[in-house]
């Protein structure tokens, strides 16, 4: 099935729901009675792609029982980016700096 360039706020692809939020698009999904959600990035035409790839990622995950290994990943470098931090390195060294 081809995807439509037209995106009105909200589509699901499988399992996975991608939805505008706050003027960012990010992906929703429940297994197992947890709600998952994961920001892409800014509401436009590319991170609109990358969405709708990843959500294609996340699907197939889920679906040959790989979501486990791949999730924890996923949450890490999310709690990075929170943090500010690019990799796990720079996050380490400045933590350690901090810490004194």
């Amino acid at each position: 099935m081809a995807q439509s360039n037209l995106f009105t706020g909200k589509e699901r692809l499988g399992k996975i729901t991608i939805e505008r939020f706050r003027d960012s698009l990010r992906l929703r999904w429940t297994l197992k009675g947890k709600t998952y959600s994961l920001t892409i990035g800014k509401d436009s035409r590319d991170t609109l792609k990358a969405a709708r790839a990843k959500a294609q990622v996340i699907d197939s995950d889920i679906t040959f029982d790989r979501f486990r290994s791949y999730s924890a990943e996923v949450w890490q470098v999310a709690n990075n980016r929170f943090r500010g931090c690019i990799t796990d390195t720079s996050c380490r060294n400045r933590n350690t700096a901090t810490m004194g």
